[in-house]
């Protein structure tokens, strides 16, 4: 089984000579200074030369960006804040004292490729190498023959998986014990000083009992303490491991081929799947991401059988993807909630396929466990870094780029998918298999470990087994889960614009860069880049046109504030023009109320797709709209033809009336569909709508209004009296500060709302000398039930501080103190003192990837579990608010020579267009 000539004496007179060097080099280096280990390291490169395999490790052709750099050092400190100067191991899990087998192929990869990054230097890792291989030189073996699957990283004592000393064992995995020697392998190639050493460890091992009728077998302990031996592997980690033996001379031509097994269809993507399931010889026939990774980074995908299957593993993942609306990039990977429930499994294996059924997450002991499914960080970087081309990847790479623990410390294992909490759980696993891939990167793609030594995985499967659950392309294109074909509006030459809003330098205030990156990243990760739009929460793959104005103001923050550049900036408008053109229209008329935000088909907010005609349009919503449009053309006034013919295509004959705004809901009756107008009546909110259809042109009028008062906390405020739609469906008049806070960005507090706004501001203030709680009201859109929650100053029934869903009041409990309108009210106020308060408790309520959340709990300051599109929004505008001197938002320039404009001149009325061809800007 093992290649070579055997075991000739020459040689182990060799080795025994090279041992006994090694051994006073690392006697040195352990009573020294890491001065001396740097010389050390220097003689001993005059005794080896520099190899051309040396020369290959060592050359970084394709360097890491800024960003990349960061992750590096993030990864690294893992392992900085876990190792164990005793013994020079690393802890599996942070904090958590034990190491398997596996975890040291991952350290010693990890170490490798951290010094060929310049992460440390040749000092710091001579004196860690050392270590490492002075303790396991002499670390017990197994039955004084393998390594043992699990020990201390104190002591180097047999442990078992939950480290917990057992003195006799529980085995050998030989698994494991592959991905330790290619580990090892790598090592005596880049850094040939230590070969011979690195040799004189393999060969204490009997590698002999691990290979069996040209398999690999692994040991267990029976309760009597009998050791048996197990076949290991399945499809996938079993070839992997096996070339790791290879590298070593040592053969298992079975563990190589991919036989036995099938091929399973999956959304019409064909993956290989082991015949040898749980049901049949009680082991998992789990398929993962990851073993096709490490198989990429290091052997690099051998053979076209290896390469197909590759690529199907990232393509099936895409399609669910597009077919659910869920992110995906499953793989193995230890649990921890973010609330350490000691209930929750702490080690999961998150599965294409497993036992007969797509897309299970099961313990080894095939218990399933769904409510922890995961999007896995190393998983969605692994696939970016492998198919670099990918847009899917792209998106796999935004999200793994927000999972840095918010110390530094690491990167968290994922994202839970049912509830989009992390995974906090930080590993040598994950972060490992991250420096792995950023050495990759560094290396221009090139493998690892590629080299004539390894074979070639070939085999026939035995059948195709179709998962009829998981529909085929074609019929996934017809549902919810197929995707619009969106082409971006044509380039337009000319000056670019975007001068509207100078700052004072964004750049020297690095907390403010900070904040503005953070909520960007909202944006980055909830993009879809086949339609160009972003969703308006993240759990629901829709938007609304208040949510598109939401992304556009966004859009302009970002490149003002250099968060993006021009070129991104310009590619992303041109697609969301792209797709507002193609916008099917409620009645013909006007833009639906939501779009799924991947097939552009109206639904209800919940994302449920709508039969019939649909259910209305939002006057609010589009006025809203409006207002980002006539920024994005004032400001960029190349995209002025497209949003003109757009919006000459809309009819605005039933949205203005009567000099109002009102909106339009589709009503069902036993017989028929009807439709039903009303005008909106609702503070904060229909100013802005109002607004927005007075900058193009309509006649709103309303000088008159006379909002009724009501005194909370001895303040006096406004309040809308209630009407009802139909007599049927009554619209709320609630008071909630984020709109208001909205109008004074857009348009300065030198308007007729600033009494409101200086109003809301001084009863939330009253409100928290009073009870100790701090407030700042919005509605927030939450993951878990009841997923809208309204903290209101004045509710339903003219209740002072009411807590609300859409349905029901809520506990007072449950109010939440919006991050949104905290950054409004210090962007608007700054020198206020209870502004900056509510600015300071709300400052780290974020997370890397999906930016700012909703806001805090009041009654305990934790972050709510929630995150929009809005919020986010309001943040980058209030960010732009505050750098740019107070400088409203909205820009007062108009090209009334545009599309728009001649087409009112040209008396074009015939869909409602305004009778004047002027702006008509008239405050209440």
């Amino acid at each position: 089984m093992r290649r070579g000539k055997g075991k000739v004496v020459g040689r182990w007179l060799r080795m025994i000579g090279l041992c006994l060097m090694s051994f006073i080099v690392s006697h040195y280096l352990s009573f020294n200074s890491i001065e001396k280990s740097l010389l050390l390291g220097k003689q001993t490169s005059m005794v080896f030369a520099q190899s051309e395999a040396v020369s290959s490790c060592a050359n970084i052709s394709e360097p890491l960006t800024e960003e990349e750099s960061r992750w590096a050092r993030t990864a690294w400190a893992y392992f900085v804040n876990n190792y164990q100067p005793d013994t020079g191991f690393i802890n599996s899990a942070n904090d958590f004292p034990s190491a398997t087998t596996w975890d040291m192929g991952n350290y010693l990869m990890a170490l490798n490729a951290v010094r060929w990054l310049n992460l440390i230097d040749q000092g710091d890792f001579d004196a860690r190498l050392n270590k490492f291989l002075e303790t396991i030189s002499s670390m017990r073996l197994f039955e004084d023959s393998l390594p043992h699957k699990v020990y201390s990283t104190i002591s180097t004592e047999f442990v078992d998986y939950g480290n917990n000393p057992v003195p006799g064992g529980i085995g050998w995995s030989a698994l494991d014990i592959g991905r330790l020697l290619a580990s090892f392998h790598l090592l005596r190639t880049c850094h040939p000083q230590y070969a011979d050493w690195i040799e004189s460890i393999v060969s204490r091992w009997d590698v002999e009992r691990i290979i069996q009728n040209d398999r690999l077998y692994g040991a267990g302990v029976s309760r009597n303490g009998q050791t048996l031996l197990v076949q290991e592997g399945r499809l996938g980690y079993e070839q992997y491991s096996a070339r790791g033996f290879q590298l070593w001379g040592y053969e298992a031509p079975m563990a190589l081929s991919f036989e036995p097994f099938n091929l399973v269809e999956i959304y019409g993507v064909q993956i290989p799947a082991d015949t040898r399931d749980f049901q049949r010889t009680n082991g998992n026939n789990y398929v993962v991401s990851e073993s096709y990774i490490l198989d990429g980074l290091e052997f690099g995908f051998l053979g076209t059988q290896m390469q197909e299957y590759a690529r199907n593993i990232l393509e099936v993942q895409r399609r669910r993807y597009l077919a659910t609306g869920q992110l995906t990039a499953v793989t193995e990977d230890n649990v921890l909630t973010e609330d350490k429930d000691p209930n929750v499994p702490s080690f999961l294996y998150n599965s294409i396929y497993a036992n007969g059924n797509a897309w299970v997450t099961i313990t080894e002991e095939n218990q399933q466990y769904p409510r922890w499914r995961t999007v896995s960080t190393k998983a969605a970087l692994g696939l970016h870094y492998l198919f670099p081309q990918s847009e899917y990847g792209q998106q796999l790479r935004a999200f793994a780029g927000g999972m840095m623990s918010p110390d530094g410390g690491g990167f968290y294992a994922g994202r839970f998918e049912e509830d989009g909490t992390n995974n906090i759980i930080l590993t040598a696993n994950t972060n490992g298999l991250i420096l792995e891939m950023l050495y990759y990167k560094a290396r221009g793609d090139r493998p690892l470990l590629r080299n004539s030594m390894v074979s070639t995985s070939r085999g026939n499967p035995e059948g195709i087994k179709i998962m009829t659950d998981y529909p085929s392309p074609v019929a996934v294109a017809g549902a919810i889960g197929g995707t619009a074909d969106v082409e971006p509006i044509a380039v337009v030459e000319g000056d670019f614009g975007g001068s509207c809003h100078p700052i004072n330098g964004i750049g020297s205030d690095e907390e403010t860069r900070q904040i503005a990156q953070r909520a960007w990243n909202y944006f980055e990760s909830h993009y879809e880049p086949s339609t160009g739009l972003v969703r308006d929460r993240t759990d629901v793959p829709a938007t609304s046109l208040w949510g598109m104005g939401d992304y556009l103001m966004a859009l302009q923050a970002a490149e003002s504030l250099d968060i993006i550049s021009p070129e991104i900036f310009d590619d992303r408008v041109r697609m969301f023009l792209g797709a507002l053109q193609q916008l099917p229209l409620f009645a013909g008329e006007l833009p639906h109320r939501g779009y799924n935000v991947r097939t552009l088909q109206p639904v209800d907010y919940a994302n449920n797709t709508l039969s019939g005609i649909g259910n209305g349009w939002s006057g609010l919503d589009i006025g809203r709209l409006l207002i980002a449009l006539h920024d994005l053309k004032s400001c960029y006034p190349r995209y002025t033809q497209s949003i003109d013919s757009t919006l000459l295509h809309w009819s605005y004959l039933r949205v203005i009336q009567d000099q109002k705004v009102h909106s339009a809901i589709a009503l069902k009756t036993e017989n028929q569909n009807l439709t039903r107008v009303y005008p909106n009546n609702f503070i904060g909110y229909q100013e802005i709508a109002e607004k927005g259809f007075q900058l193009w042109g309509f006649d709103i009028n309303n000088s008159n209004r006379q909002y009724r008062k009501i005194d909370v906390e001895g303040i006096s405020l406004p309040i809308a009296p209630q009407t009802s739609i139909n007599n049927t469906l009554p619209e709320n008049n609630r008071l909630i500060s984020s709109p208001l806070l909205q109008y004074g960005l857009y348009f300065g507090l030198d308007t007729p709302l600033k009494p409101y706004l200086e109003g809301v501001l001084k009863a939330e203030h009253q409100r928290y000398q009073r009870t100790g709680r701090l407030s700042a009201s919005d509605t927030s859109l939450v993951t878990n039930a009841p997923h809208v929650i309204h903290s209101t100053i004045i509710g339903d029934n003219n209740q002072p501080w009411a807590v609300l869903s859409d349905q029901n009041p809520l506990s007072p409990d449950q109010r939440i103190v919006s991050s949104a309108s905290a950054f409004a009210y210090y962007a608007l106020f700054p020198n206020d003192d209870y502004a900056r308060q509510l600015r300071m408790a709300i400052k780290d309520a974020y997370d890397n990837n999906r930016g700012y959340s909703e806001g805090i709990r009041e009654i305990n300051g934790e972050k709510v579990n929630g995150f929009s599109a809005k919020t986010n929004s309001l943040i980058l505008q209030s960010l732009l608010y505050h750098l740019s001197d107070q400088q409203s938002t909205f820009v007062n320039n108009f090209n009334l020579d545009s599309p728009w404009w001649n087409a009112i001149r040209e008396r074009k009325q015939g869909s409602g267009l305004p009778r004047t061809p002027r702006p008509r800007i008239i405050d209440n």
